[in-house]
């Protein structure tokens, strides 16, 4: 089978030594060519003088490697004999020593050195020794292809995982694209991954299922312990490096206990690192009937895992940032309803009063009805009066349901859809909302509205509560009356910061009140600034919040004693 080349050279120089009867035997390779070092890359029968002696040579120390590098002349077919380069306590006598190339398609890839305590024949036999070395160079060629196609597999299969995490969030789906790649690339028949915190585990069995079944499960308190444990020998900042099963059992206590309940003892382990130390393990293992894992399989799996474990703090932070935003989200919500109560608060009396006033001619009404009615003579003489006493009242019970529905309309929970959105339609709805409270406050209401307004996307709910604030805010300004004048108009051309060159929709709520200092504005979008004794400090900030929602932006201009005009951009829908 294939090995990797100091396997198979170390089996080489075995066999070498054993068929051709010689005392000592080494291959030396190039170690670099640039300062022409070489290298014993393994060796049998050196004595650790002639090792150092022998392993610390230059490319001149070897004439075959010397002459091939240098390109001064072909030595592809040479064998030299007695080399007076090897150290000379391995010379005993002539041809005792034989340096023999390791060549493939012309190419020296490096020399095997034999010696002998007394020669045999075999040992002059230059034409042996060389098909020796042409085998040699086969053999090794064959195993650095090897080696190289085992290293393109390795990448293509990082290449993999690396896509398929990116291309995911799912904690579920890193665990199980991480043990589908692993197990696939290194002919896994068992494997498990544990994630701490997560408290998850999955098992596949090749030899139970068909088919690859990841069952996805709470840990169980022998898997809690032992990751517990794992992360306290490997510690904060320790090194990740894999470990066979039985290793981990023979220097943990509590492995020794459990780990061999769940694992077989010639299975890796790989720990999963996170912030703070380990934040999961990775188990892979084979059949008792299938080779062992290489010495690279479990760097390519450390790989994976390292690679997953990132994946699995991404997918935390981005649930962390899920959860934040689903809190600011309620939290808004909570923040726009409460406000919205709040102007609600402020509109109560007007809203008392306008209810009262068709109540009061109800009433009326139907006293008069009664009185017709109480004589039937009467009663027949006045029907025409009757019928239009209780005309007036059906007549005012609809003003009264009508000024209701607008309350109700107004305080209900808002939606989050947006839509295609009349801006007029909801500007009106809230100047009937808040009629009644304008007209004691003797504000004047001038409409400046564009013809065909185009449509806005946008949730009505939402708006209606900024309108509402501006419209209010404007009477505060207006302690003894004065005019509220809202316009509204569209530019085709130039959009808001936000929405860029696109057509905006631009409404205008310009009154004659006392106006602001500059100071106020500057902060006037803050929460809690207010400039009011009883002001929450929060009506702009919500809508200024909920105009960024839209896409849109609010802005002020204001001189002291001369009024205030507040601006809204919201970006056209398009195709309207």
């Amino acid at each position: 089978s294939l090995r990797s080349p100091e396997e198979l050279l170390s089996a080489v120089i075995d066999e070498v030594v054993h068929h051709l009867k010689a005392k000592a035997a080494w291959i030396a390779i190039p170690a670099d060519e640039a300062d022409g070092s070489v290298k014993v890359i393994v060796s049998q029968g050196l004595s650790e003088t002639a090792w150092e002696s022998t392993a610390s040579g230059q490319r001149g120390a070897c004439p075959l490697l010397e002459a091939h590098l240098t390109e001064e002349r072909d030595t592809t077919s040479e064998v030299v004999m007695d080399c007076e380069a090897l150290p000379a306590e391995l010379v005993a006598r002539r041809n005792s020593a034989s340096c023999v190339p390791i060549i493939v398609g012309g190419t020296i890839l490096g020399t095997l050195s034999l010696v002998w305590e007394t020669p045999p024949a075999l040992a002059t036999d230059h034409e042996l020794l060389r098909t020796i070395g042409q085998q040699i160079g086969i053999a090794l060629q064959n195993s650095r292809h090897y080696q190289e196609a085992k290293q393109t597999d390795r990448l293509r299969t990082l290449t993999a995982l690396d896509r398929a995490l990116q291309t995911t969030l799912d904690p579920d789906r890193i665990v199980d694209e991480t043990l589908r790649h692993t197990t696939t690339a290194l002919k896994a028949t068992r494997a498990t991954m544990l994630v701490k915190g997560r408290e998850r585990a999955a098992h596949f069995d090749s030899e139970t299922h068909v088919s690859p079944i990841w069952a996805h499960q709470l840990l169980s308190e022998n898997e809690a312990a032992l990751l517990e444990a794992l992360a306290e020998r490997v510690g904060p900042s320790g090194d990740l490096q894999p470990a066979l099963v039985a290793e981990l059992c023979s220097a943990d206590s509590c492995w020794n206990r459990t780990a061999l309940q769940l694992w077989h003892a010639n299975d890796v382990v790989v720990p999963i690192g996170g912030d703070g130390g380990v934040s999961g393990l990775v188990v892979l293992g084979r059949r008792d009937a299938d080779p062992p894992f290489s010495e690279e399989d479990p760097h390519l799996l450390r790989t994976a895992a390292n690679r997953a474990g990132q994946a699995l703090q991404n997918a935390q932070l981005y649930e962390s940032l899920r959860a934040l935003l689903r809190e600011r989200e309620r939290t808004q919500s909570l923040m726009i309803h409460t406000e919205k109560m709040a102007a609600l608060g402020r509109l109560a009396a007007s809203l008392a009063h306008e209810v009262n006033n068709p109540l009061q001619a109800v009433q009326g009404c139907l006293a008069l009805a009664k009185e017709m009615l109480d004589d039937i003579e009467t009663a027949r003489d006045s029907m025409g009066d009757v019928t239009h006493y209780l005309a007036i009242a059906e007549e005012e019970i609809q003003r009264v349901a009508t000024i209701v529905r607008r309350m109700r309309d107004f305080y209900r929970p808002s939606e989050d859809a947006m839509v295609p959105t009349d801006l007029h339609a909801v500007l009106e709805a809230v100047l009937a909302l808040a009629a009644k409270q304008l007209q004691h406050s003797k504000i004047t209401i001038e409409r400046a509205w564009a013809e065909r307004l185009p449509l806005v996307q946008a949730n009505a709910d939402h708006l209606k509560q900024v309108f509402l604030n501006l419209i209010l805010n404007a009477e505060d300004a207006m302690s003894t009356g004065g005019t509220l004048r809202i316009t509204t108009s569209v530019d085709p051309h130039a959009g808001s910061p936000a929405s860029g060159s696109s057509p905006v929709v631009r409404i205008t709520f310009s009154d004659t009140g006392i106006g602001m200092s500059r100071e106020a504005i500057s902060r006037l979008f803050e929460p809690f600034f207010t400039t009011k004794e009883q002001g929450s400090g929060l009506g702009l900030s919500i809508a200024y919040s909920i105009v960024k929602a839209h896409h849109g932006e609010i802005g002020v201009t204001s001189q002291e004693g001369a009024g205030t005009t507040f601006t809204v951009y919201l970006p056209v829908t398009q195709g309207t």
